[in-house]
């Protein structure tokens, strides 16, 4: 069974999930696995905020997928709608490369 992606910060739309935001129920046991990750692996997912206004607008971070019979790392963001196309998603990507290169990672997947 495929992983429901993460909630969408307004409920909008996004290229996984035109369902909108998650309910309580649903939040909580994503931010669970989170938190389940940051202990299995010690990495996981982050919030991207807007700075001039604080808003949640996205997520991004590294976790592990299964990738030909082993687990390796991937990059990963999810933005709403609205934020596509300016430049946040290239932002994160680069944050999260440098956090790899940090973390003595040797491989990043792109899992298609």
């Amino acid at each position: 069974m495929k992983e429901k992606p993460p909630p969408t910060p307004q409920g909008g739309e996004s290229r996984q999930d035109e369902e909108g935001a998650f309910s309580d129920e649903e939040t909580l046991a994503w931010m669970q696995k989170q938190l389940r990750r940051y202990r299995e692996h010690g990495f996981g997912l982050w919030g991207i905020f807007q700075k001039s206004t604080g808003e949640m607008i996205g997520q991004c971070g590294i976790t592990m997928q299964e990738y030909k019979g082993g687990q390796v790392p991937e990059i990963g963001y999810l933005l709403a709608h609205k934020y596509w196309h300016k430049g946040y998603a290239t932002e994160a990507a680069e944050i999260i490369i440098g956090m790899c290169i940090s973390n003595g990672f040797r491989m990043i997947a792109k899992i298609f």
